[in-house]
């Protein structure tokens, strides 16, 4: 399930990622970079949207400019080897590629590997922030790690973080303007968003995910109410439940 609303209109339910962003076609610009930021969900909305994308016939590049755990599953490249990618791509709709990181995960590829590789692509959707599996995050001030030319910035918010104490939920606690042991309503998950990425010059998409349940999405809608472009998911829910 996911509702898409912008501005101050109605939710709108849709049955992928994709469509909910608005991504279905080709856009005008080639490669279309979109960048995964804020804390919970972003490799599983980075591994959803690389493979819908890609089943929809477009050839995807999905890596990171951070640190990501790699899936087990999926046929990834962790090497530098630019050939090898462009091979890769020629052969299949989606590659997931990088160099080996720390506790088997992946890393961003050489700065020259990356230009070369990513004319082979239509989109390249990467993520771009760590959270240490926290639902909500304070960015330090050297974070996120943003590729020059992106063109749109998925900021993910897990809502399992209303509720719990900001100890407990937020990344980067100690950054933000609260007590540890406060309680996260919607409005401080709000606060907390747009203060840490609230102020870019990106088209920007706020996901607020792990909506599973009637009582999630209300909070969710409620922490949303003061974000212009909003989308409320669940992988748990299907749409129309």
């Amino acid at each position: 399930m996911f509702l898409r609303k912008i501005s101050n209109e109605k939710y709108h339910e849709y049955n992928n990622i994709t469509d909910a962003l608005f991504l279905g076609h080709l856009p005008k610009k080639s490669p279309y970079l979109v960048a995964i930021i804020g804390a919970g969900g972003k490799t599983t909305t980075l591994l959803n949207l690389s493979k819908e994308l890609s089943v929809a016939g477009k050839k995807v590049l999905a890596t990171t400019t951070t640190h990501m755990q790699a899936p087990k599953e999926w046929n990834i490249i962790l090497s530098n080897d630019e050939k090898e990618i462009i091979k890769r791509a020629k052969e299949t709709h989606l590659v997931i590629a990088g160099t080996p990181g720390d506790r088997r995960g992946m890393k961003l590829m050489s700065e020259n590997v990356f230009k070369n590789v990513l004319p082979n692509f239509d989109f390249c959707i990467y993520e771009a922030d760590g959270s240490r599996r926290h639902p909500i995050k304070t960015p330090a001030a050297y974070e996120p790690v943003i590729l020059p030319n992106t063109d749109l910035l998925i900021v993910c918010t897990g809502v399992s973080a209303i509720g719990d104490t900001i100890e407990n939920a937020c990344h980067r606690y100690e950054l933000s303007s609260y007590q540890r042991d406060e309680i996260i309503t919607p409005q401080i998950a709000a606060d907390i968003i747009k203060k840490g990425y609230g102020n870019y010059s990106i088209p920007t998409v706020f996901l607020f995910n792990q909506a599973d349940s009637k009582a999630d999405t209300k909070n969710a809608m409620l922490a949303a109410e003061s974000f212009e472009s909003v989308i409320i998911s669940s992988y748990e829910l299907r749409s129309g439940a």
